[in-house]
């Protein structure tokens, strides 16, 4: 006996599995758009957080120079060099924590 039974995605004339496939789509696009917004606001973040790390340590150096009243910049390039050090490691530690 043939098998006479029509599964409901080969149906030709139901326009319906067309649309939920363009719901589906729509749906996959917007989330990946979401997505990339996200990605951006925590990279923009993560620039932020570096940039106010190094000032705060080049600030503190300076600071620190015209307190001693130094001849030579001691504390501005050592606090400088730990302050890019530490914004690059915050920045490796944020790339690496889980999601």
């Amino acid at each position: 006996m043939p098998n006479f039974t029509v599964k409901y995605t080969e149906c030709i004339r139901c326009p319906l599995p067309k649309t939920i496939n363009k719901i589906q789509k729509v749906k996959e696009e917007k989330k990946s758009k979401g997505e990339k917004i996200n990605y951006y606001a925590k990279y923009s973040a993560m620039a932020f957080q570096m940039a106010a790390i190094i000032a705060l340590g080049v600030w503190g150096g300076t600071s620190l120079d015209k307190y001693y009243s130094n001849k030579f910049p001691l504390f501005s390039i050592v606090l400088s060099l730990f302050s890019v050090i530490g914004a690059i490691y915050w920045v490796i530690k944020d790339f690496i924590k889980k999601k």
